[in-house]
């Protein structure tokens, strides 16, 4: 799939859940990168997932996924602006 987060070390369980939420609501983030270079907005356009390592309650130790952004369009949010001002 791509990149590995591992709940039990940093972040929890939910990480990707909140990445899936951003992705159907279309929110705009800042995208850094490790070196802190700032890449402007973008969206989460899909997530997929898939866990592996469960612990015997059913929680994933090891939560694998691939996730795709699409450059946010600074414009469209300034048409919505200008739209919902009337």
């Amino acid at each position: 799939m791509g990149r590995v987060i591992y709940p039990h070390d940093k972040g929890g369980v939910h990480q990707t859940c909140l990445m899936q939420a951003h992705a159907a609501l279309g929110i705009p983030l800042h995208l850094t990168d490790g070196t802190g270079r700032v890449w402007g907005q973008w969206v989460i356009k899909e997530v997929e997932q898939a866990s592996t390592l469960f612990e015997a309650d059913g929680t994933p130790r090891r939560v694998e996924f691939r996730i795709v952004f699409a450059r946010f369009d600074e414009g469209l949010l300034s048409r919505l602006r200008r739209a919902v001002a009337g």
